[in-house]
């Protein structure tokens, strides 16, 4: 079974600047730099939350995130390396995300992780995928306490052994509900 899952709402994707605060209402997601620049600065976690109806233990084949590229933000953040540490938070139903400080910060990680160098060059509108984050997927829907219908969190950071000087800037639920960050999930249902 397949299943394409948006963000459903404002909340449910945000921007955490590590020099300032958390951002709930941004038109668009920088990964992870809200600022053009060679190299980018004012560096951002990236959350995002969905509701997953699967039952705990599902046997997951394949997830990925999907997203759309929104604008181009200076000369050469396109082209320029991103690259990033995807985790999810370990909580069997996290919360949306709130303006309280250090909101994405302070959740706690799995111990599954994918790094992932993001495409350069794209253009606007252009559609792109993460790897497969099947393992993160899987360590959050087999934890005490996962049942059918609760979420998951995905959260991006930057890469500390590769450091990104660019930034990617994609649609957030805000921006566009309809081309919003999409969890695709493989799933084999017994």
């Amino acid at each position: 079974m397949t299943l394409d899952l948006k963000i459903m709402a404002g909340d449910d994707d945000a921007e955490e600047h590590l020099n300032a605060g958390m951002d709930l209402t941004s038109s668009d997601l920088e990964i992870v730099h809200e600022d053009a620049g060679t190299p980018a600065t004012d560096e951002q976690l990236i959350g995002m939350r969905w509701v997953v109806p699967i039952a705990k233990g599902t046997a997951v084949t394949k997830a990925y995130v999907e997203f759309v590229l929104k604008e181009i933000k200076g000369s050469g953040t396109n082209t320029e390396p991103v690259n990033v540490v995807i985790e999810g938070q370990l909580d069997p139903n996290p919360a949306a995300f709130a303006s309280t400080a250090k909101n994405i910060t302070d959740r706690a990680r799995t111990k599954a992780q994918v790094k992932w160098t993001l495409p350069p060059g794209l253009a606007v509108g252009d559609t792109f995928q993460t790897p497969d984050i099947s393992s993160i997927i899987s360590e959050l829907t087999g934890q005490d306490g996962w049942a059918d219908g609760n979420a998951v969190v995905i959260i991006l950071r930057d890469d500390k052994e590769n450091p990104s000087t660019g930034l990617r800037c994609v649609q957030s639920y805000n921006g566009s509900a309809t081309a919003a960050p999409l969890l695709h999930l493989e799933v084999l249902i017994p």
